[in-house]
């Protein structure tokens, strides 16, 4: 059944490998900030803000805030709020914190500056309120920027207080240019699509698509001689228009799946048109050959166009004189409600056939 797998294959492939493109794709962007997550941050208080600092991945000890600059908001809701702080004993930074963050953010600032006023402020009182972070230091976007100046009175101040104040803000729970919650939907979206790709791609290799030969070779009294049997024909009886058949099995394939009967066994065949419409107008038509068989199954068998699955019809008819051919409404609520006296009508009596070919 090799053949036949590899066809499945075959099938698939193109979809397999857009989808782990995609896959692939989602881990790129989000492997940068992925590694960085597993990587131990620099203490902040080594960084050397003389220089390009931007995109290091830090922790620290926030000790004091000086006030917020500015808010990002969603509809009515505070989704962030940036504030300023101290990076070391001469530069100051910006500090981005959504959602949980600000809550702790907006005490230590609040407890900060009742520790400024007071003059006899306990030092314990504020420490209890200062916490860890960890995160990337980023430059403040244009909009941060501006409302950051506006805070601190930049153009009043002089060239040297302004180098005091950095543009960058430190984003609390970034890793890089995503957070947490972005890696896990990253790493989730990347699961999937990899899936997506590597089931089929097992099912294609372990045979599951020839289940229905796999059903046959295990009913069988000796299924290795069964087997044996199915693979002689596959291998000698050649596919023409998507179908092979002889005397002994029937065997074709409905997208990736393969179709496989007992040709003894077939008992009503026909044709059947599928008119796939836009707008009310049909565009295009699919063709479909129906095998039904003696066990009351259904298969179905994509053909290219109506002159070939009246072909093949044509050819089965030669071979099968135990088949009806041709559809109509009441063979088939027979079939399905009746299936003993169906099979009364010509396979169990072998009388002509004198139903059309028309569905």
């Amino acid at each position: 059944m090799k053949q036949l797998k590899m066809k499945s294959l075959k099938t698939n492939i193109v979809v397999i490998i857009i989808v782990w493109i995609v896959a692939a794709g989602i881990l790129g962007v989000g492997l940068k900030s992925l590694i960085t997550a597993f990587q131990k941050p620099t203490p902040i208080e080594d960084v050397d803000f003389t220089k390009d600092v931007e995109g290091l991945y830090v922790s620290g000890t926030i000790y004091g805030i000086y006030g917020c600059y500015c808010e990002e908001t969603s509809g009515s809701s505070v989704v962030a709020r940036e504030y300023v702080i101290d990076a070391d004993d001469y530069y100051f930074l910006g500090l981005r914190a959504e959602y949980d963050d600000m809550d702790a953010a907006d005490a230590l600032e609040e407890a900060s500056w009742d520790y400024l006023e007071d003059e006899d402020a306990d030092y314990s009182k504020l420490e209890a309120y200062q916490y860890e972070v960890k995160g990337t230091i980023k430059a403040m976007p244009s909009d941060s920027l501006r409302y950051y100046h506006e805070a601190i009175g930049w153009y009043s101040l002089t060239d040297e207080e302004q180098e005091m104040y950095l543009p960058y803000y430190l984003e609390i729970g970034t890793y890089g240019s995503y957070d947490t919650m972005d890696l896990v939907i990253m790493i989730l979206l990347f699961l999937f699509f990899f899936l997506c790709g590597l089931i089929p791609l097992i099912m294609a290799l372990t045979g599951h698509y020839q289940k229905s030969i796999k059903q046959y070779v295990a009913r069988s009294a000796s299924p290795e001689l069964a087997l044996q049997k199915v693979e002689d024909f596959l291998a000698n009886t050649p596919e023409k228009d998507g179908l092979r058949y002889n005397q002994d099995f029937i065997c074709g394939s409905m997208g990736s799946t393969t179709i496989f009967g007992e040709t003894p066994k077939l008992c009503w065949a026909y044709l059947q048109t599928t008119n796939h419409k836009q707008y009310f107008i049909t565009v295009s038509r699919s063709y479909a050959l129906m095998l039904c068989f003696t066990d009351g199954s259904v298969q179905s068998v994509s053909v290219k166009n109506e002159n070939i699955a009246r072909e093949h019809l044509y050819n089965l008819e030669q071979l099968c004189p135990q088949t009806i051919f041709g559809y109509s409404d009441d063979l088939s609520s027979l079939f399905r409600n009746n299936l003993y006296g169906f099979l009364n009508l010509r396979y169990n009596q072998n009388q002509p056939n004198t139903f059309s070919f028309e569905k």
